[in-house]
């Protein structure tokens, strides 16, 4: 079930979303069109529609507990930012972007996306938060079109979900689509039960420190 998201929660996507724009540019060493996300507050794990995506798995350490996110970016589209990270041009970059799967230099990459976007919600957090909150990148897990990522959770328990376009010279627009925790609600460390995700099949396995599709 999908709810509108209060307006101090569509600001927090929004500023989310800044520092997405800025992980990417950082990592891609280029300009990177970042749209004004559209926001919901539900409690179903996030699917990526129409094509193989990568999914970026985070945990968010708030002071009451632990909490589990992702980022959603399409295959080609990663693999893209992975090309333009590593300065290829002309027909290389173009070969990189069509691989129906990472090769194993694509996954060291992946790895170093990750890692990057987690920085830049890091920052974002702890000064949003006196330096309470923590970002952590877990993995990546390749998920199929309409497939949930695997995010383990409790019965009811709900994220904020933000999809952007974003636009990286000289391809179409894609979508990036965040599943973050709402802000501290104030519930103890100890209440946080874990839970598997409700992705089916072979895509659902639990992500590692190792990039998959």
């Amino acid at each position: 079930m999908n709810e509108v998201c209060t307006d101090a929660e569509l600001g927090r996507l929004s500023r989310l979303f800044v520092a997405l724009a800025e992980g990417l540019q950082d990592y891609a060493g280029t300009s990177v069109a970042l749209g004004a996300p559209r926001a919901a507050r539900g409690d179903e794990v996030v699917v990526g529609r129409g094509s193989v995506h990568i999914a970026f798995h985070l945990t968010f350490e708030q002071a009451s507990g632990t909490r589990r996110g992702c980022l959603l970016l399409p295959l080609q589209d990663a693999l893209g930012l992975t090309a333009r990270h590593r300065q290829l041009d002309g027909t290389s970059l173009g070969e990189v972007r069509g691989r129906s799967k990472p090769e194993a230099e694509d996954k060291e990459q992946l790895l170093a996306l990750g890692h990057c976007l987690a920085a830049a919600l890091a920052e974002l957090d702890g000064a949003a938060s006196t330096g309470q909150d923590t970002v952590s990148f877990l993995g990546c897990q390749g998920v199929r079109a309409g497939l949930h990522p695997h995010v383990p959770r409790e019965p009811g328990e709900e994220w904020l979900v933000g999809r952007a376009s974003a636009r990286l010279d000289p391809w179409d627009e894609f979508d990036v689509i965040a599943m973050v925790p709402p802000a501290a609600t104030g519930r103890a460390p100890g209440e946080q039960a874990r839970a598997g995700g409700d992705g089916p099949g072979d895509d659902d396995a639990q992500p590692s420190n190792s990039a998959a599709a």
